[in-house]
């Protein structure tokens, strides 16, 4: 056994989730977990909120964030603003605390893998069965149905994705 982690990404209107896991934390990973998730968008949104991860924020003081470097750069390639959540304040970032707590319960529970693969394609599987096929209960519509109405307002992706191979010397 060994820890795993998962990274989830909610579109604002459309609910649309997409979930990706990881057996490490490193900023490639980070960032190589966000680009699948733009692809599988099929766009990038204007402003992409964020908790207070140091991968993404380095310091806050008052009102001033920091942001990393190496994730300014990948938010300058795909050109959408980071959002840093206000500090204490788990309200400003309750569609992935909410999708968090959606995949622990409907996803997780009762389900065994063999291997990270194994996971990635029945995570996929049920996100596109399951997660953004369901009536959300918010919108009462599909992510899905929604996706394909909010897909015209992203940003269209780059012509090359960035670049997230772990260099090691």
């Amino acid at each position: 056994q060994r820890p795993l982690s998962v990274f989830s990404m909610v579109l604002y209107w459309s609910r649309a989730l997409f979930i990706d896991f990881s057996l490490d934390q490193q900023m490639e990973t980070f960032l190589r977990m966000h680009r699948r998730a733009l692809d599988y968008f099929q766009g990038v949104p204007k402003r992409i909120l964020y908790d207070n991860l140091k991968s993404v924020v380095l310091h806050h003081v008052g009102a001033t964030v920091q942001f990393n470097p190496r994730f300014l750069h990948f938010a300058g390639h795909y050109l959408f603003e980071p959002v840093a959540a206000p500090v204490r304040y788990p309200e400003a970032k309750g569609r992935v605390e909410s999708s968090i707590k959606y995949i622990r319960q409907s996803f997780f529970y009762g389900r065994s893998f063999a291997s990270l693969g194994s996971l990635r394609a029945q995570a996929a599987s049920w996100r596109d069965e399951t997660a953004n096929q369901r009536l959300h209960s918010t919108t009462r519509e599909r992510p899905a149905d929604r996706l394909l109405r909010e897909r015209p307002r992203l940003r269209l992706l780059p012509e090359r994705p960035f670049d997230t191979d772990l260099v090691l010397f």
